[in-house]
């Protein structure tokens, strides 16, 4: 009921058990180390199109992940998926006591967060989002979420982002919940 990350290598091979259709509901993941994804094009974690939802509990007991890179342009997709963020897709998840920092994040289509692009009942806690860059080009990004829907929860947020949302909107995040 509970596995523990140390690696970028078992990041990615938790992503690729979600994205198999592997909901983790009912179990906990935790890091146990901090991540440096500097070199790696990291596709988020879950897959909206093909309806694969992280459901359980990912716990980053303090740690930080950095270096995130996820990059997409119009119509040439190094993602097969609709949003970005750590994870792409979550429902029924508690997201918690995790850093992502020094992350840049652009979705060449819809959403673009720091740890979730769609979330559905949804819960975040202990969430820091330091020196972010996030671009949505055609819908909304966000520090945490990009998309909320159904009974998502805020505790102890806090955001450092630059936001650019369909290049028309340009703006600076610095704020706490």
């Amino acid at each position: 009921t509970e596995f523990t990350l140390t690696t970028a290598e078992q990041l990615a091979g938790f992503r690729d058990l979600v994205d198999a259709g592997n909901t983790f509901e009912g179990k906990t993941i935790k890091l146990e180390s901090d991540l440096d994804l500097a070199g790696v094009a990291f596709n988020p974690i879950g897959h909206s199109a093909n309806g694969q939802a992280f459901k359980g509990v990912f716990d980053g007991q303090g740690h930080t992940i950095s270096n995130l890179y996820q990059q997409s342009d119009l119509g040439a997709w190094q993602y097969e998926g609709e949003y970005y963020g750590l994870f792409a897709y979550t429902d029924g998840a508690t997201i918690k006591n995790v850093t992502v920092a020094d992350a840049y994040i652009s979705s060449g289509r819809n959403e673009a967060a720091g740890v979730v692009g769609h979330a559905v009942n949804t819960t975040f806690s202990d969430i820091t989002i330091s020196n972010v860059t996030l671009i949505a080009y055609n819908n909304s990004a966000g520090g945490v979420a990009a998309e909320c829907y159904g009974d998502c929860s805020f505790n102890n947020i806090t955001v450092d982002a630059e936001i650019y949302n369909d290049f028309s909107v340009t703006f600076c995040i610095n704020w706490e919940i």
